[in-house]
C-alpha cells in the first residue's frame, strides 16, 4: 500500500488559512495587527518549502509556525529600547554586524549540509522549534533529531574552523 505524497505548502494553506488567520485573530486583539501576523506566517510556511527543505507534516509544521510567530510578536512588543537599559548590560550583546558576517558565512555551509541535517538545523535555528517538534515535523524519532543536529553543528564548526571562525553558537542563536 502506498503512503500518501505530503501534501505541498500552498494547498494546506489554501485549506486552512481561515483557521490559522481565527488562531491569530483570537490572540491579537487588534485586527490589523492579526492580519499582518498571518500573512507573515504564510510567507514563512511558502519560503521553507521554496528553500528546499521538505517537510513531511507541513501541518504540524505549520501550527508550530503560527506558534514561533506570535511568540516573537509578543517579545517585540514587550522589547524595552536598548537606550533605556543601563551600561552594565551593554557590554554583554554581540554587535548586530557580527551575528550577521556570522551567519554569511553560515548560510552556504547549511546548504551543503545532507538534506536532513539542513533540516534539523533550519528547524531548530531558524524556526524556533525544539528537538521533540522537529521530530513530529520530519516524522523522525527524536534521538535521531538530535543526532542530526550533533553531526550538522560539528561539521559547521569544522568548516568554519577552517576560515578561523569559532563562535558558531553565537550565529546560530541570534
Amino acid at each position: 500500500m502506498d503512503s500518501p505524497k505530503p501534501q505541498d505548502a500552498a494547498t494546506w494553506l489554501t485549506e486552512n488559512i481561515g483557521a490559522l488567520h481565527t488562531f491569530m485573530r483570537r490572540r491579537e486583539s487588534n485586527p490589523h495587527t492579526a492580519e499582518d501576523l498571518s500573512q507573515k506566517l504564510a510567507e514563512k510556511i511558502l519560503k521553507s518549502e521554496a528553500s528546499g527543505i521538505r517537510i513531511e507534516n507541513i501541518g504540524a509544521y505549520a501550527w508550530r509556525a503560527a506558534h514561533t510567530t506570535l511568540v516573537d510578536h509578543y517579545r517585540a512588543k514587550a522589547q524595552i529600547p536598548l537606550d533605556e537599559i543601563g551600561d552594565e548590560f551593554s557590554d554583554r550583546r554581540e554587535p548586530a554586524e557580527h551575528i550577521h558576517e556570522l551567519r554569511a558565512l553560515l548560510h552556504p555551509e547549511i546548504k551543503n549540509l545532507p538534506m536532513r541535517m539542513k533540516q534539523v538545523i533550519w528547524l531548530r535555528y531558524y524556526e524556533g522549534m525544539r528537538s521533540k517538534e522537529v521530530a513530529e515535523v520530519l516524522g523522525i524519532a527524536e534521538v535521531t533529531v538530535n543526532n542530526y543536529h550533533h553531526l550538522a553543528v560539528n561539521r559547521l564548526r569544522v568548516e568554519l574552523a577552517k576560515r578561523g571562525v569559532t563562535d558558531l553558537e553565537g550565529a546560530l542563536e541570534h
